[in-house]
């Protein structure tokens, strides 16, 4: 037989293109930031696929009002309301204690974290961490950590929706990692969150990789008009600007989309993709050992910060 040849996509691919005709029925999907955007358009698109989708939101009306949304062209979608605030840290260890415990008819198959946010001034989370570093990456580094027995036992696919914003600033500046009020730069905060991200993936990859479990990590578009610049003015001109040229939020979701359940997607390995397709991310974000000390001083704040994870077997 002919080797079968895998599917070519544009940057104008939907989410929904990649999975026409697909039966995700078996599949039970968690997605962070899932409420708006991107992260609602993937939700979306899959509960249509016929997968289960667990639905994590900053509290129960949310969860339950993005259920609703969802179910408004999708009547039949099979959703699962829950509450994680990724910047709670506390939050986030109680929604992976309610998804561990879980028999395993209730395995997690994949966990796309998708939530961001892009702070127009310094903020901080409940634990004190500059905002955009904790949502983006610390939440998200959290929530891994404390699923990690079960990741591991369910071979759980890991898709990090991170960004081409990574390439800038070009190195993570550890000395100011997270950022500090003094002299902050929203758009290099966002940058250094995004470029954890990739590296992240490549480190999840680089742990788990040989027990079965793989993690990618993506870029889903510039400009989308998305919510995750809703406490910038700055972001909103920008995206409001580039709203005629940028994908549609179905477009966005599309690589997200193929990461997690395209077939041939299956054999990527700690790969960076951009249009439903590998590219190549910056040097910063393919270095190893920047990655592995990102993971230690990750590990580092979660404990300083009072959060017992479980141990690294």
């Amino acid at each position: 037989m002919p080797d079968v040849q895998p599917k070519k996509y544009s940057s104008r691919t939907s989410a929904d293109e990649i999975l026409a005709g697909r039966d995700l029925s078996p599949l039970r999907i968690a997605i962070t930031g899932c409420n708006a955007g991107i992260g609602f358009e993937t939700a979306r698109s899959l509960a249509q696929a016929g997968a289960t989708i667990v639905l994590p939101c900053r509290d129960m009306e949310k969860s339950v009002a993005t259920a609703m949304r969802i179910k408004e062209t999708v009547p039949d979608a099979r959703l699962e309301p829950a509450v994680m605030d990724l910047s709670d840290l506390t939050s986030v260890v109680s929604f992976a204690e309610s998804q561990r415990d879980a028999p395993d008819s209730k395995k997690l198959d994949i966990l796309i974290c998708n939530a961001g946010v892009y702070p127009g001034n310094y903020r901080e989370s409940a634990q004190g961490f500059e905002l955009c570093f904790a949502v983006c990456h610390l939440g998200h580094f959290t929530l891994v950590r404390s699923l990690w027995p079960s990741i591991i036992k369910w071979k759980t696919r890991l898709v990090i929706v991170a960004s081409g914003s990574h390439r800038s600033p070009a190195k993570i500046n550890f000395g100011n990692l997270p950022a500090k009020p003094k002299r902050y730069s929203s758009l290099k905060a966002y940058g250094q969150a995004k470029l954890a991200n990739v590296l992240f993936a490549n480190e999840l990859n680089r742990r788990l990789g040989d027990r079965g479990v793989f993690a990618n990590s993506l870029h889903p578009g510039a400009l989308i008009a998305t919510s995750i610049g809703r406490t910038s003015w700055l972001a909103k001109v920008a995206i409001a600007f580039a709203r005629p040229f940028s994908k549609s939020l179905n477009q966005g979701a599309a690589t997200t989309v193929y990461c997690a359940v395209a077939p041939e997607a299956a054999t990527l390995r700690g790969e960076y993709l951009d249009d439903c397709a590998v590219a190549q991310a910056s040097d910063e974000a393919r270095d190893s050992d920047v990655a592995s000390r990102l993971w230690e001083v990750s590990e580092k704040l979660v404990s300083e910060a009072g959060i017992q994870l479980p141990p690294l077997t």
